[in-house]
């Protein structure tokens, strides 16, 4: 049998608490034991690194992290970009085209910010989304008028 050399575990409803914020001791303690067997825990998630709580990134054992669901691999300790997979820009902007009609609310990730429309920010304020997610775009975000400008 091989050995275990790496751990992905998503954020939301695994490595955190309830919170959203904290890790449980619990689960930090799993983390020391898979370092010092050498495997490496990294964190999963669909958020941008911006969002990823200051308690994740400063766990020592905790090198790196992938997230934009996938899109950036990061290094924590370093702050640099290991690798991106970035949809090209003719990819977002069809993709832009065809959800229009939809009534649905994009957001780009780009450059470690959330980029989404003012009108479309409004109407999610009036939705049952992760509170955190909606205070980061309210009080870290800027919304822009078009996404396609």
């Amino acid at each position: 049998m091989k050995k275990i050399r790496m751990i992905c575990v998503d954020l939301d409803g695994t490595l955190l608490a309830d919170d959203h914020h904290t890790i449980p001791p619990r689960n930090l303690a799993a983390i020391r034991r898979a370092a010092e067997a050498g495997i490496a825990v990294v964190p999963a998630t669909g958020r941008i690194l911006a969002r990823v709580p200051r308690e994740v990134r400063q766990v020592p054992q905790l090198q790196y992290a992938i997230v934009i669901n996938g899109a950036e691999v990061v290094d924590l300790e370093k702050g640099t970009l290991l690798y991106t997979a970035y949809l090209p820009q003719e990819t977002v902007l069809r993709i832009l085209e065809r959800v229009a009609p939809l009534g649905l609310m994009p957001e780009i990730y780009w450059n470690d910010h959330m980029l989404i429309q003012a009108q479309d920010l409004k109407r999610l304020q009036e939705t049952e989304v992760e509170r955190d997610h909606l205070e980061h775009l309210l009080y870290r975000e800027q919304p822009v008028d078009d996404l396609v400008q």
